[in-house]
């Protein structure tokens, strides 16, 4: 997030940038979604775009403030630049890092302090972005969700983007030599560039690699870039209208109201749905660079005292919130809507007092502010010595882990850590999991939602031993039978019918002499009617009995099929109820108080509450800023 840049005139260059209020209000706004997301207060299931409002934000202050520099000088002081960045973010950081891993070791189970420790020693080199990329497969996965770093992503993001960004304007410098027209010039081709290469990547690598295009500057580049393009471009004379003001303030908000409304957990982001946040806090911003003796009504509302305050602590109190929330769960063993808001509510005034007698303090401290060379080494012991910390939380844990009963917990849980299975095209290209003996004469398959999987790994075994070949396809909130359903969350998920047309043309295809169907039997209030509303229980019975009797995917009998649960008061099956199992079999073993179910985002995650493989499961709730 970042600091309250100056701000001026975009009809001028050389003009120290004035302050505008209503750029703090919009951070206020974007705090606000964040941390009602995370507190899943309804209304805002889309609140993950307050995230996207700081890029836009921060990409806007930090391009107008070296515009300014560069036009006024000729050049960019870089070391003084990034010395401001230093002393504004690091401090912050750190002590937010320092406390959590503490609290850490007291609330949570030793089996987690070890990936904590790393998670916070990441957040400390701003490398946490790169390192939640490697461990998901979404920003909303149970294990990346639970950790209390994981909001820490976008800082990462961030200082990356604080690095780089003004390199580009030293090397414009370089080349145009003075010439401050011309540097522009070229400035705003390379940022247009640079927002349709980095908006194209990320709409090309959602659906693919929808971690890597969540966590990762390079898919998040193009909104810094289309702040750049608004900080360099001059303020269309039609803006100093009043009625052309209001048009752009109303379309603005009604931009990023609409994506924290309509987005949820299952929308695949951030592709190119992120442009409408993107486009409404562009506009938003835009409508407020004329001066005016009469601001508008929205703009005075940003612009007022309170909204004011909490732009001022939105950054401490973004550091803050996420740890309370994941550590209260942790705590208290209930991860309820209560529990995240007054918890999300308790790191306010925790986050005003770090930002009156820590923050500020440290970064307007003579001392550092007189010396770049004691910025720099202040930043650099400090990142020491929390990575320091963080190495001893790791090793202490691993000693805590070394001895009885967490040593054999540890060994079960790295056995069965990884819930991915060995996934296989078939000869019409539809992905699978294989296992069993390959050379098997005869098949057995399992389908169904995220209760499948939990079978899985019995049923890879048993086939091994009898020479049996199997197969597998589950997908997470997504029953085998033709039947629309809501997650646990009440969310929809869109590609639920086509992963269902797979799965029949795939046992069309291999044949299997037994398909197993196991469905979670708890989808009362969330089977929907044909207007995609909850239908009533007695529709809902009919509906499914209907259109999935058991042993018959998409509605046709099958030879061989067996249930081991099929539905909410079906009746009849293997078993009435199948055994609530956690995301991982190991997890029975852990000894912390947390409730592992839907603890991110920038995370319902489905019925099963993780996402499945193969396909793609939904999506849960996670930590974005």
């Amino acid at each position: 997030m970042s600091v309250a840049e100056q701000d001026h005139d975009a009809t001028t260059t050389t003009e120290r940038p004035v302050f505008r209020g209503d750029i703090d209000g919009l951070r206020a706004v974007a705090i606000i979604l964040v941390v009602a997301f995370h507190a899943r207060l309804p209304g805002v299931s889309g609140g993950f775009i307050g995230v996207d409002v700081f890029f836009v934000i921060s990409g806007f202050l930090i391009t107008r403030n070296l515009l300014h520099e560069s036009s006024a000088s000729g050049s960019v002081a870089l070391l003084d630049f990034w010395a401001k960045r230093a002393r504004r973010l690091v401090p912050a950081l750190a002590l937010m890092v320092l406390v959590t891993l503490g609290a850490s070791w007291f609330v949570l189970s030793p089996l987690e302090l070890p990936q904590v420790a790393e998670e916070g020693a990441a957040s400390a080199l701003y490398v946490s972005n790169v390192l939640f990329a490697r461990e998901s497969t979404d920003y909303f996965t149970p294990v990346t969700a639970e950790s209390p770093f994981l909001h820490t992503w976008s800082l990462g993001v961030e200082e990356q983007f604080y690095v780089v960004w003004p390199l580009v304007f030293v090397a414009v410098g370089a080349v145009v030599r003075r010439r401050p027209a011309a540097a522009r010039r070229l400035l705003v081709a390379g940022f247009a560039a640079l927002l349709v290469g980095s908006l194209a990547l990320s709409v090309v690598l959602t659906p693919e690699k929808q971690a890597w295009a969540f966590f990762l500057l390079p898919t998040r580049a193009w909104e810094f870039a289309a702040a750049g393009l608004l900080a360099a471009a001059p303020v269309p004379a039609l803006l100093h209208r009043r009625t052309a003001r209001m048009v752009c303030i109303a379309a603005g908000a009604l931009l990023v109201a609409y994506a924290t409304i309509a987005y949820t957990d299952l929308t695949p982001y951030p592709g190119y749905r992120v442009v409408v946040p993107v486009v409404g806090t562009v506009l938003l911003i835009l409508a407020g660079s004329v001066a005016d003796e009469r601001p508008l009504a929205a703009t005075r509302v940003l612009s007022c005292a309170p909204a004011q305050w909490l732009g001022r602590v939105s950054y401490s109190w973004y550091l803050w919130h996420w740890p309370f929330m994941i550590l209260a769960v942790a705590a208290v063993g209930d991860d309820t809507t209560l529990v995240r808001t007054v918890a999300g509510l308790a790191a306010l005034p925790v986050a005003a007092l770090a930002y009156r007698r820590f923050e500020t303090p440290v970064r307007f401290s003579p001392a550092l502010t007189a010396s770049m060379g004691r910025t720099f080494g202040a930043a650099a012991l400090v990142t020491i010595v929390v990575v320091a910390v963080g190495v001893g939380v790791h090793r202490g844990a691993d000693r805590r882990n070394a001895e009885e009963p967490y040593a054999t917990m540890a060994e079960t849980i790295a056995i069965h850590e990884s819930d991915e299975c060995e996934l296989t095209p078939s000869a019409g290209g539809i992905e699978h999991c294989s296992g069993g003996d390959p050379a098997g004469e005869r098949t057995v398959m399992l389908i169904g939602d995220s209760h499948a999987r939990q079978w899985v790994d019995a049923f890879d075994a048993a086939a091994s031993d009898i020479g049996v070949r199997f197969v597998a396809r589950y997908r997470s909130a997504c029953p085998s039978y033709p039947v629309d359903v809501t997650n646990s969350r009440g969310q929809f998920d869109d590609g639920c019918e086509d992963f269902r047309a797979d799965t029949d043309r795939l046992i069309d295809e291999i044949g299997p002499d037994v398909v197993v169907v196991a469905n979670h039997d708890g989808y009362v209030d969330q089977i929907l009617g044909d207007d995609r509303a909850v239908a009533d229980r007695a529709t809902q019975r009919r509906r499914w009995g209907a259109r999935g009797p058991p042993g018959a995917p998409r509605g046709r009998r099958r030879r061989g099929a067996v249930a081991l649960a099929h539905g909410p008061g079906a009746g009849g099956g293997a078993r009435g109820r199948q055994p609530e199992v956690p995301r991982r079999s190991a997890d029975l073993l852990v000894p912390s108080r947390r409730k592992r179910g839907r603890v991110p985002s920038h995370a319902g995650r489905g019925d099963g509450a993780h996402r499945c493989v193969p396909g793609r499961g939904a999506r849960g709730d996670g930590a974005d800023r």
